[in-house]
């Protein structure tokens, strides 16, 4: 037997090892879990469980995110307690422990640990979308990337009020003044934005909303036109709010709001003039930013009113214009709002210029419609409200139709007028009654229904043809037929005569027969 020096025999110890480990580490257990951290213990081991003086003690984990799988592995150095650091919130997480030697190693029993929610993260800000309309706005927003828990609910939040113990998404609707809230600690913040219109009062703009948490969207309701508002958004779980983040949407402008108009009694009329009186708008989102008074020309007198349908004129066309486009109406004037700070008089046709449109003379014989209309404009977009002022009609002068032109081309061509039905004189020997709209077609003209939306006038024409000469005389049926809207039929009962014309009356009630 070979006799080595005692020192030699000391650190020939530490070299050798005997086998593998009697068996891994025991009784391995997690004493802590936090969100992004656990702690490891075990009972601690002598060389009669390593069978050798230089052994590593490591702990391998892996877990599965956003359904890729990552493993790990870290030395410990420590006898018996671990902190394993930089995990993921509510992550299921596999480990064991592993002692090994030279010459081998043992695995202690596989645990399966779950770590804690922690806030979440931001919101992303690429997906919070804006719908806005005048006086709303729809919003939608995705979850966050990482949600580090269980999202119960959405907070859609207006009012200066505390938030209760729930676990939610935070969007905050911000339009008045910084008011703090604070619920474990959580501060929401409110600010007014700004308005186009310098006279919104947003003091009343205020209020919650709660959201389930598979409701990523809300539609704003209530809200004040030409209005930015900012939306912060951010998200909850048990542990509390993540990081905010805000936009801003705007909700469109809106057309100024028109007072109501006599349009039936003019303060003054003359052969060429009509005063009407004109009244402030009110600024809806964005301020007036200038008047506009429209003459039309009525050229075929509308015996059928139509319910209040009124389209804005937005191209202007001075007089001049008009007159070399062959448009039906023209710009008389335009006020700045310093000129019509109260509600005041104005004479259609006084031959004065305004903000460069002439306001001529009207003529004696011609039928106008006068309408005055407001304008706001903000960040290339304009409304228009407008609102009928006085029709004023012309005498009875009336135009034959020579061209013949059925419903269908009239439609295309965009034509005031179509003919209804063709006559043969066999076909009319005596006075009898006719129904305009009676959905028939006479000598290849159809007789369509009449829309309850438009006014008409009817006209009946007469024609002789004689070595190549044409003549043509005519007269309108019904002078200002008005239907109610309570009228369902359509039509338009009325009978003539072509020989001769008489007065008709003021009023033909609806279904009565005419006869002439």
């Amino acid at each position: 037997m070979l006799t080595l020096p005692s020192q030699w025999s000391q650190n020939l110890s530490v070299c050798v090892c005997l086998a593998d480990p009697v068996h891994g580490p025991q009784n391995v257990e997690i004493v802590d879990i936090r969100a992004r951290q656990l702690t490891l213990q075990w009972e601690p081991f002598g060389y009669a469980v390593t069978r050798c003086h230089s052994y590593n003690l490591t702990v391998q984990y892996q877990y599965v995110f956003n359904q890729q799988q990552y493993e790990a592995e870290e030395v410990i150095q420590t006898s018996s307690h671990y902190t394993l650091r930089g995990l993921r919130p509510f992550m299921t997480i596999r480990l064991r422990l592993l002692l090994s030697n030279p010459e081998g190693r043992m695995e202690s029993e596989e645990l399966v640990v779950q770590t804690e929610e922690d806030v979440p993260g931001a919101v992303p800000l690429e997906s919070i979308q804006g719908g806005p309309f005048e006086e709303k706005i729809y919003i939608q927003w995705k979850p966050p990337n990482e949600t580090n828990g269980v999202i119960t609910l959405y907070e859609v939040s207006k009012p200066p009020c505390c938030i209760s113990e729930l676990h939610f998404y935070s969007v905050i609707f911000s339009l008045k003044l910084v008011n703090i809230c604070s619920t474990d600690g959580v501060k929401i913040n409110y600010k007014a934005v700004g308005s186009l219109d310098p006279s919104a009062d947003l003091s009343s703009q205020r209020g919650k909303v709660f959201k389930l948490r598979n409701e990523t969207h809300h539609l704003f309701v209530g809200l004040y036109p030409g209005t930015t508002y900012s939306f912060t958004i951010k998200a909850s779980t048990a542990k509390g709010f993540g990081p905010p983040v805000t936009t801003r949407i705007a909700t469109k402008i809106s057309a100024p709001s028109m007072p109501e108009y006599d349009t039936d009694t003019p303060l003054n009329e003359t052969d060429t003039t009509i005063t009407v009186m004109l009244k402030p708008a009110q600024s809806r989102g964005a301020p007036v930013s200038v008047y506009q008074l429209v003459v039309k020309e009525e050229r075929l007198q509308k015996s059928r009113r139509a319910a209040d349908i009124i389209e804005c004129f937005s191209v202007p066309v001075s007089y001049r214009n008009a007159s070399n486009i062959d448009s039906l109406h023209y710009f008389a004037a335009e006020l700045k709002p310093a000129n019509l700070p109260v509600t005041q008089p104005f004479t259609v046709g006084d031959n004065k210029t305004y903000n460069g449109y002439w306001n001529p003379p009207l003529s004696p014989l011609k039928s106008y419609s006068i309408y005055f209309q407001a304008l706001s404009k903000a960040n290339g977009l304009v409304v228009k409200e407008e609102r009928l002022q006085k029709s004023r009609r012309a005498a009875d002068i009336i135009e034959c139709f020579s061209v013949p032109v059925s419903y269908r081309n009239a439609s295309n061509i965009d034509s005031l007028h179509y003919f209804a039905a063709e006559l043969k004189p066999a076909n009319l020997p005596v006075t009898q009654p006719f129904t305009v709209g009676d959905n028939k077609t006479y000598n290849g003209y159809w007789n369509p229904p009449l829309s309850p939306l438009k006014s008409y006038s009817i006209y009946f024409q007469a024609l002789s043809k004689a070595n190549g000469e044409t003549k043509i005389n005519c007269v309108r049926l019904a002078t200002k037929v008005e239907f109610l809207p309570v009228t369902t039929t359509g039509v338009l009962r009325i009978a003539f005569r072509v020989e001769q014309e008489m007065a008709l009356p003021e009023r033909i009630p609806e279904g009565t027969e005419v006869h002439i």
